[in-house]
C-alpha cells in the first residue's frame, strides 16, 4: 500500500483531516493533514475570546502552507536531529507563539500531529521540547 493510499484510509477512517484553502477558489499547492483532535482544537468555533486571535493567526499560517508558492525558512523548520524528520510550523504572531509539529509523508504532503505554545516549550534543550517532538 502506498503512503497516499494509507493517508486516504486515515481520512476515510476519521483519523486525519485535510486542511483546505481558506478562500474558495485558492489553489492548494501542498496538502496539509491534521489529526482529528488537532483539527478540532485549531478550528473549533468555541475558542475562548483570549485565544481567538492566536488561533485565527495559526489558521492563516496553515493556509499559507497550503497555498503559497514559496515557504520561508523562518516559518517551517526541520528540528534536530534532522534524521528523525520532525518539522515545526512557526506561528509567530500574536504572542504567545504557537508551534505545530509534524512530518512530511512525502514531498508537499505534511501531517501535523500536535501544537504547543512556544512559552510552554522553554529552551530547545528542555524536556518540554523533547516531549512535544516525540508526541
Amino acid at each position: 500500500m502506498s503512503i497516499t493510499e494509507e493517508i486516504d484510509n486515515l481520512v476515510r477512517g476519521n483519523r486525519l483531516v485535510l486542511v483546505s484553502p481558506y478562500i474558495f477558489g485558492d489553489i492548494g499547492l501542498r496538502k496539509l493533514y491534521l489529526t482529528v483532535d488537532l483539527y478540532e482544537a485549531i478550528y473549533a468555533e468555541d475558542c475562548e475570546r483570549e485565544s481567538e486571535e492566536i488561533y485565527a493567526s495559526l489558521m492563516a499560517d496553515l493556509d499559507t502552507f497550503v497555498t503559497s508558492r514559496d515557504i520561508d525558512c523562518n516559518y517551517l523548520k526541520c528540528l534536530e536531529p534532522k534524521r528523525d524528520g520532525i518539522w515545526e510550523i512557526r506561528s509567530k504572531r500574536p504572542c504567545p507563539q504557537i508551534r505545530l509539529f509534524g512530518v512530511f509523508a512525502k514531498k508537499d504532503i505534511f501531517i501535523g500531529t500536535n501544537i504547543k505554545s512556544r512559552d510552554e516549550l522553554g529552551l530547545k534543550s528542555s524536556n518540554e521540547w523533547k516531549i512535544a517532538v516525540r508526541d
